[in-house]
């Protein structure tokens, strides 16, 4: 699929539909891959290179896995700015899978889920193991709902900079948990997480953060535990407004 005006390829209000092993190319509207309103969608194997605004879009799509993807350049210039484009971005949908995607270039966020509505353990979004690189925002970045995010490798596989935002970024989560992530070279902190309850940042490996390695704003119970961090520009860890630090 090359060159279409608006989305490359797009479903709407179905279910159990299975999008995989296409080429999308240089999509002149919003997205290479967009799912609207359908529940339980597979969105698996596709190679994805300069959508306009999103490599991968769902809205309204309760059980979608986003598994296997490569994309690349997402987004686009114009008169000297970036217009913000995501390599994946998911809003208003429980019982996400986002796993094993390479994503290297876009003007805005890597993965972006949120909001994501609010949910037990089960349907919360899980991000595991992808790479993220070249990005104008931030790797991973997650608001609201229940967030698993593991594995992944993000700015490992760039030069210096090469992550323009948060390594990872959690928002106003219900629970968050953020463990065993190789992080490196980020403009600003390796993990931010802003008020969010039931935190677990552990045995991540971060280096090279412009900022901290660690930035924690808020939030109750959080644990903090076995990180290897290393060439912080500002401190190793921090931490305010937090109700407890501990074994979350």
């Amino acid at each position: 699929v090359d060159g279409s005006s608006f989305d490359g390829i797009t479903t709407d209000h179905g279910d159990a539909v299975n999008i995989s092993g296409n080429t999308v190319t240089n999509t002149h509207g919003d997205s290479g891959v967009a799912i609207h309103f359908t529940t339980n969608a597979t969105v698996d194997s596709n190679h994805i290179t300069n959508a306009n605004l999103l490599g991968v879009y769902a809205q309204n799509a309760d059980g979608i896995k986003v598994t296997g993807n490569i994309i690349t350049n997402t987004g686009y210039s114009f008169g000297g700015y970036n217009v913000y484009g995501t390599g994946i971005g998911v809003q208003s949908t429980n019982g996400v899978t986002i796993k094993g995607n390479h994503i290297n270039g876009a003007t805005g966020d890597g993965i972006n889920a949120g909001p994501i509505n609010p949910g037990s353990a089960d349907t919360g979004v899980t991000i595991d193991s992808n790479t993220v690189d070249n990005v104008k925002g931030d790797g991973i970045h997650a608001i609201g709902g229940v967030l698993s995010a593991s594995s992944n490798y993000i700015g490992t596989l760039g030069g210096a900079g090469n992550i323009a935002g948060d390594g990872i970024e959690s928002d106003n989560s219900n629970s968050a948990q953020i463990n065993n992530n190789h992080i490196a070279n980020t403009l600003g902190n390796g993990i931010f997480v802003d008020p969010s309850n039931g935190v677990s940042i552990a045995n991540n490996v971060i280096s090279f953060a412009g900022l901290d390695g660690i930035h924690v704003e808020g939030g109750d119970t959080v644990g903090i535990n076995a990180n290897a961090i290393d060439h912080s520009g500002h401190d190793g860890i921090y931490a305010s407004g937090v109700t407890e630090i501990g074994r979350a």
